[in-house]
């Protein structure tokens, strides 16, 4: 059996390769690939460790890269969800407001209201964080 730090620093290596593609179109073999997993103990790390399977973790990483670029409003809602991964905007906007609760339009509109930043965006990306670093 595999040690638990072995098992984090097999799943860091997962993560920066979807931090590093995440604007590519990328699947669960390929993130597996990238470190010489089968698909089967890639989603068993992500599932026991991130508690979420790879791909919904890529989501959540595109989901939180597009805020970067809600803040900066020269960025049209189409342009926005290409730049980081998605291939349908509609999905993207339906990813959005599942996380969010509103649109990425609306998001949007209130970062220039001053209501958010993208220091109040979600606790699930502290985990990324605090992964990364151990």
């Amino acid at each position: 059996m595999i040690s638990l730090f072995k098992q984090q620093k097999r799943l860091q290596n997962r993560l920066s390769f979807i931090h590093q593609n995440y604007y590519k179109s990328i699947s669960l073999q390929d993130i597996a690939e990238s470190g010489n997993m089968s698909i089967a103990q890639c989603y068993h790390y992500f599932k026991m460790i991130v508690k979420m399977s790879p791909y919904d973790y890529l989501i959540h990483y595109r989901l939180l890269k597009s805020i970067d670029y809600l803040l900066d409003s020269t960025f049209n809602i189409t342009e926005i969800s290409e730049k980081v991964g998605f291939q349908n905007v509609n999905h993207y906007i339906q990813r959005f407001k599942g996380a969010y609760t509103l649109s990425p339009k609306k998001y949007q509109k209130n970062i220039e209201k001053g209501i958010y930043n993208n220091a109040n965006s979600f606790s699930f990306f502290h985990l990324t964080i605090s992964i990364q670093h151990k």
